[in-house]
Formats: structure tokens, C-alpha cells, sequence
């Protein structure tokens, strides 16, 4: 399986490691390797997920690009929600197709877009209502992100996502 890439032709640009991704990106993280881009579709759980792209962002490049497949999952929709409110990440692209948006959701964003109480309405409802997906670019089952920058964030970070 190991030859696999030099079979195909790419053995000079794609190194296939057949190893859990956890502990494949916390060995390359570990050597300094570097990289420009990334792919995840791992194991479909917010954490392996998180987890991935955690090691992802500490050796991808600025200007690299990390895409999310199935982004239109639960879980992996959750950490690209993550990576575009908290992170210096730019969504650089969607496939374009979206299953997410369902009747009800758009009926909970156009009451808070029209009821003057909509800041109290904001404070009980999910964050992904009140600021649907499609509104910070996040629509589609495969996502991809730039990284603008590197991490500057404080200790104490956080927005919600």
C-alpha cells in the first residue's frame, strides 16, 4: 500500500502514512514538516474532526488551504463554523450544494430578522440560528478555507460558533 502514490504517478508531491490521522498529524506537527494543503475526511465526529484540524492549522502554511468534505454533516459543519468565527481563515470555496437549510430554520431567522426583540431571542436560541450558515459563507458539502494568518488569538478567546 506503501507504493501506492509512486504507482500513480505522485510519489514526489503526496506522501501516503497509514497511520490514525491523530496520531499521523501530531508526528508531522512533531517534525516541523510543513504544508500548503490539506483534505479531511476522517472519521465524521466533531472530535477526531477538531482534532485534525488542530494539527492541520499548526503545519499549514499562510496561504495554505484546508477542505472539509461532508461539510454538510452535523459535526464537521460545527468545526467550520469554528475555523470561520474564531480562526484567520477565509472560506476560499463550496461545492455549491446544500441540504442544510431546512423550512423551520428559515422561519426562526426571518422572525429574529423582523421582531424587535430579537437580541433576547438571540440569547435562547442556537448560535447556527440566529446566524445561519449561509450568512458567513458556509454552504455546501465540501468547504474550503484559506488561512489568512497565523494564530494570534488571546488565551482567553472565544466566540461562539
Amino acid at each position: 500500500m506503501r507504493d501506492i502514490t509512486a504507482r500513480a504517478g505522485h510519489g514526489r508531491i503526496v506522501q501516503f502514512i497509514e497511520t490514525p490521522s491523530y496520531r499521523a498529524l501530531a508526528d508531522l506537527e512533531k517534525s516541523g514538516q510543513r504544508i500548503d494543503f490539506a483534505f479531511i475526511d476522517g472519521w465524521h465526529t466533531f472530535d477526531f474532526t477538531l482534532v485534525d484540524f488542530f494539527f492541520i492549522d499548526r503545519i499549514l502554511n499562510v496561504g495554505g488551504i484546508v477542505a472539509f468534505d461532508d461539510a454538510n454533516w452535523p459535526a464537521i459543519r460545527k468545526v467550520c463554523r469554528f475555523v470561520k468565527t474564531n480562526l484567520t481563515y477565509s472560506v476560499l470555496g463550496t461545492d455549491g450544494s446544500d441540504g442544510t437549510s431546512s423550512l423551520k430554520r428559515r422561519v426562526f431567522q426571518n422572525t429574529l430578522r423582523y421582531t424587535p426583540r430579537s437580541k433576547l431571542l438571540s440569547g435562547i436560541l442556537r448560535t447556527e440560528v440566529v446566524t445561519p450558515d449561509e450568512s458567513i459563507g458556509l454552504a455546501g458539502n465540501c468547504i474550503a478555507f484559506r488561512k489568512d494568518a497565523c494564530d494570534s488569538r488571546r488565551w482567553d478567546h472565544f466566540i461562539d460558533f
